[in-house]
Order: C-alpha cells, then sequence, then structure tokens
C-alpha cells in the first residue's frame, strides 16, 4: 500500500489512479494525511479490502504524507554526545 497527500487529502496511491480516503471510507477515515496514524490497524484492514479508485495521481499536487511527525522519544542526532576517549580509537595504519 502507497500513501500520498494529494492536495493536502490522504489518498492510497495505485498506479496512476488514487483512493480519496475520505471519500471512499464514506467519512470513516478523514481527508487529514495525519489521521490514519491515529487508527493504523482499522486503517489498514479497510484499506486491504481493495476500495475502488477515486481520481486520476496528480504528481504535481502530492504533498509531505505525514506533515505533522508525532513527538518520539528517541533524539534524532547522528551527532555524537560524547567523544570517543584515546584508548577507543582506532589505530591507524601506514
Amino acid at each position: 500500500m502507497r500513501l500520498g497527500n494529494q492536495d493536502g487529502r490522504l489518498v492510497i496511491v495505485t498506479g496512476d489512479e488514487v483512493v480519496d480516503v475520505a471519500t471512499a471510507s464514506e467519512g470513516r477515515f478523514g481527508p487529514d494525511p495525519q489521521s490514519a496514524y491515529d487508527d493504523w490497524d482499522d486503517f489498514t484492514a479497510w484499506a486491504a479490502q481493495g476500495p475502488a479508485p477515486t481520481g486520476k495521481l496528480d504528481e504535481a499536487a502530492l504533498g509531505p504524507i505525514s506533515p505533522r511527525p508525532g513527538r518520539s522519544s528517541r533524539s534524532a542526532s547522528t551527532t555524537p554526545t560524547t567523544r570517543p576517549s584515546p584508548a577507543t580509537r582506532c589505530p591507524t595504519t601506514r
């Protein structure tokens, strides 16, 4: 399943067509791209049923799939918080 954000609405991308989730689910799931993550298990069960496409894919209208990412308890930093001690440095070769 490929999710998308087309014109600010959550869609499932099916080749060159899309399923507008709010329309196809008759309002069970909202148009907000973030809404699928709020009830992921129910959403994926519904999507697995293969709802019919509701329109054409417009690549120029695609936006970020997670416009408001949730908070994470982990740091996304890739910078080490401490410097390695001299004992842990790799030896140089000549």
